[in-house]
């Protein structure tokens, strides 16, 4: 491989390694990673991952406890926007990072929808 190609090699990735090396302190090993000839074959996954239908994406069923009594949603979208409160919120109390206290307490629900 000539000095030319192997600067043309080097142009298409500014971030390759090679460009903070000296030319005269190159390996072989240097070399074959420039032209590639080291990538690893790409991992194919050996176990399938059962995926869930794309209808029940995010649908925790969640269980409010405020002054008017208890109410039980399908999915805490459907809570956050009937409540007027964040997803978020409702998932970090649900799953213990914020205390339940307020107007509103926060349960999972065994609710199957």
């Amino acid at each position: 491989m000539t000095r030319e190609q192997e600067r043309q090699l080097l142009r298409k990735d500014n971030n390759h390694y090679l460009w903070r090396k000296p030319r005269a302190e190159w390996t072989p090993e240097d070399l074959r990673n420039l032209t590639g000839e080291n990538r690893p074959e790409p991992k194919t996954p050996t176990v399938a991952v059962k995926k869930r239908p794309k209808e029940f994406a995010r649908k925790q069923p969640v269980m409010v406890t405020s002054a008017q009594g208890t109410k039980e949603y399908p999915s805490v979208v459907l809570c956050a926007a009937e409540l007027g409160i964040s997803t978020a919120i409702i998932y970090s109390k649900i799953n213990g990072h914020q205390k339940n206290e307020g107007d509103f307490v926060f349960m999972k629900s065994k609710m199957n929808y």
